[in-house]
C-alpha cells in the first residue's frame, strides 16, 4: 500500500469515525429527551402506556415487558369452545329455544322508528 493510498483509507476511516460519532450524540440526545417525556409507570400503576408510540413498542420489546395488562380467558368461553356440541345439543332438548312468530320477526333488518 502506498503512502498516498494509505492517506486516503485513513482519511475515509477518519470521516466513518466522526459520522458515528454524530450519530451516537444525536442518538443520546434522542434518548435522553424521550425519558423526560416517558411516564414512569413505577409511579403511575393504573395508566398504560401509549401503546401507538413507537418508541414505546420498541423499549417494550427490547425490554421484554408487556404494554398491556395480562387478561385471563374467562373459563366458560375456553370450556364452551370445546364443548360446543354438548351445549347446543342441551339448548335445544330443554325446549328452551322456541322460534318467534311470522308477525314478530324482522327478517334479519332492523328499523328504529
Amino acid at each position: 500500500m502506498t503512502e498516498e493510498e494509505y492517506t486516503n483509507q485513513l482519511l475515509k476511516f477518519n470521516q466513518t469515525k466522526e459520522a458515528i460519532e454524530k450519530k451516537k450524540q444525536k442518538i443520546k440526545c434522542w434518548l435522553a429527551y424521550r425519558q423526560k417525556k416517558v411516564p414512569d409507570l413505577g409511579k403511575v400503576k393504573d395508566s398504560l402506556p401509549d401503546t401507538n408510540d413507537p418508541a414505546i413498542i420498541m423499549l417494550a420489546w427490547l425490554t421484554g415487558t408487556s404494554i398491556s395488562k395480562p387478561r385471563l380467558p374467562i373459563a366458560y368461553n375456553m370450556w364452551g369452545h370445546v364443548n360446543k356440541q354438548k351445549i347446543n345439543d342441551t339448548y335445544t332438548n330443554t325446549h328452551i329455544y322456541k322460534p318467534l312468530p311470522k308477525n314478530l320477526q324482522t327478517g334479519g333488518y332492523h328499523f328504529y322508528l
